[in-house]
């Protein structure tokens, strides 16, 4: 089950195969979102535990006021999705993390 898209969501987060991309709110209308990319701050855990020597990555998200801005569309599924690819989701904590998995 996703998280939902409130007035108060500031990030939301599309998960791909291998990692995740965060996007910063920057304004909503009643069926639209505008959407920035966020730039990459500190490595917050590095997670070894599966045995491989590849790690799976937490990053924390930042604001970009230079980033790429997207408008995105409330689709009649309900999702906003950016092109065709998966679904947008809040973030759920106060801290966006970026999830880069180097074991694939």
């Amino acid at each position: 089950m996703q998280a939902e898209i409130t007035a108060q969501t500031e990030y939301l987060v599309e998960t791909l195969y291998t990692d995740t991309r965060v996007w910063e709110i920057v304004s909503r209308t009643e069926k639209t979102l505008t959407i920035r990319s966020t730039r990459d701050g500190d490595v917050v855990s590095r997670d070894t535990s599966s045995g491989s020597p590849y790690p799976v990555v937490h990053i924390e998200a930042l604001p970009n006021p230079n980033g790429r801005t997207r408008v995105v569309r409330l689709r009649k599924d309900g999702t906003y999705r950016v092109c065709n690819g998966r679904a947008l989701r809040a973030v759920k904590n106060s801290v966006a993390l970026r999830r880069v998995d180097y074991r694939y």
